[in-house]
């Protein structure tokens, strides 16, 4: 597949701006020709080792970016391709949160991974799962790691919206006796899977997938933007809490003076610069997975009206596979969760702004690019009848989350983006917005 692209090696992945950190090509390379680099603006890259690298291909072989292969992985993972456009193959919807209180008030958004897998290691399910933690070393950045106690879990309660090369530790997972969960990213998962078609062993270690819903990464770059916006200094942070306690939630940042400052996660700079793509990775702007779709159980927030007063938090919670739906049969009769069925069409609508950039804006979004002389990966226009045929005001906006990365990557216009008053980037994405719902009713009911 390599050679007719273009893409001998992951460095032509890297070169083309696709490569999403994950970290799968270094688990796996059968030379060791690769190494995990932490790059300036703050990104993670396979940096290739060229004495050591014969250009196989297996590398790009795994490769969530250079492999948009929708079709091939529902085949691989659920032997169909799915119906909902939007959601992927699934079982059953519903919304629920932890019975504990402590961990629904300290996660995200309910608490229903966290619960789950202290579920799962409890009843001896698992012996560990792949989890993300934030870097003693570095409050600002954040690591993978296998949690094998209940103290681990908690730890990694949480989000952390910042690049995370997860899937290095694959090879430790393969290495070591046990069963095992992983909580990962759209990216991550499909690299996870994509090596699960290649390596039965890891097939069998891997007992659980749970996905979280994603629009997109920023960089650390983007954090230290937002972060100066209210007046302080990256050097000053202590801890660096994304979200949490509470719902929606905030960043609440630890200062090494011992000063707490919080911002809530809607409605200021956080939002505006996260939610406008600025400081975004290139490939989520071709990125065609929210829902997490080659999960076992896939979490999102609860974004609708009957939730509107919830401070507390609750999770959208997909199940896709059988051994999901008993796991979660199972958590509710033990009394870890508490859940009620939800209609798939108030799933979509729960999330509806980026599973319209996602499953319709993407083939006005990746002509956009090919006219711009910009590389798609092939595997999109193999799947594009399974998106949905965009408006003309998808066109309109098409180029906005491409041109407002550039913004944030170039130093000059960066250097502007700093003085661009709030009511501007806020007014700007409204408008976004309000251009993407283009007949968001008919759409979410005839997808």
């Amino acid at each position: 597949m390599g050679k007719k692209d273009g893409l001998d090696n992951v460095s032509a992945v890297v070169s083309r701006g696709w490569c999403t950190g994950c970290g799968t090509c270094v688990a796996f390379c059968p030379e060791n020709a690769l190494q995990i680099e932490y790059t300036t603006d703050g990104r993670y890259v396979p940096k290739i080792a060229e004495s050591k690298c014969t250009n196989c291909g297996y590398c790009v072989d795994l490769c969530p970016a250079a492999n948009e292969n929708y079709k091939q992985l529902n085949q691989f993972v659920f032997d169909k391709i799915p119906a909902n456009k939007f959601l992927g193959n699934y079982i059953s919807c519903y919304t629920g949160h932890a019975k504990n209180t402590t961990i629904r008030w300290k996660a995200s958004s309910g608490g229903i991974i966290t619960s789950l897998l202290l579920f799962l290691l409890k009843e001896k399910q698992i012996d560990g799962a792949l989890l993300t933690r934030t870097s003693e070393e570095y409050p600002l950045k954040a690591e993978p790691f296998v949690a094998r106690t209940e103290d681990d879990i908690i730890a990694a309660m949480g989000s952390k919206y910042i690049p995370i090369p997860l899937n290095l530790l694959l090879g430790q997972i393969l290495a070591e006796e046990g069963r095992f969960a992983v909580v990962g990213l759209p990216c991550h998962l499909e690299g996870i899977r994509r090596a699960e078609m290649k390596n039965k062993r890891l097939r069998d270690k891997i007992h659980y997938h749970f996905g979280l819903i994603c629009s997109r990464t920023m960089s650390i770059q983007g954090t230290k933007f937002v972060l100066r916006k209210i007046g302080i200094s990256p050097d000053e942070v202590a801890e660096l809490q994304y979200r949490g306690e509470g719902w929606p939630g905030g960043m609440r940042v630890l200062l090494t003076n011992g000063e707490q400052k919080y911002l809530p996660m809607l409605g200021t700079w956080w939002s505006e610069i996260f939610g406008g793509y600025f400081f975004s990775n290139y490939y989520c702007t071709l990125c065609t997975d929210l829902f997490a779709e080659m999960s076992d159980i896939s979490c999102a927030d609860a974004y609708l009206p009957k939730f509107k007063s919830d401070t507390t938090g609750t999770s959208i919670i997909i199940t896709r596979t059988p051994k999901a739906e008993e796991l979660i049969e199972a958590a509710v009769s033990s009394n870890e969760i508490e859940i009620s069925p939800v209609s798939s069409k108030d799933v979509i609508r729960s999330q509806y702004v980026m599973a319209f950039l996602k499953k319709r804006n993407i083939i006005a979004r990746t002509r956009y690019l090919k006219m711009i002389g910009k590389p798609v990966p092939r595997n999109i226009d193999e799947n594009l009848d399974t998106f949905l045929s965009p408006t003309f005001r998808d066109y309109l906006i098409a180029p906005v989350p491409c041109f407002n990365i550039f913004i944030s990557k170039n130093k000059y216009l960066r250097r502007i983006l700093k003085y661009v008053p709030f009511v501007i980037l806020r007014f700007n994405r409204l408008i976004f917005k309000l251009l993407l719902s283009c007949k968001k009713n008919k759409t979410i009911k005839n997808p």
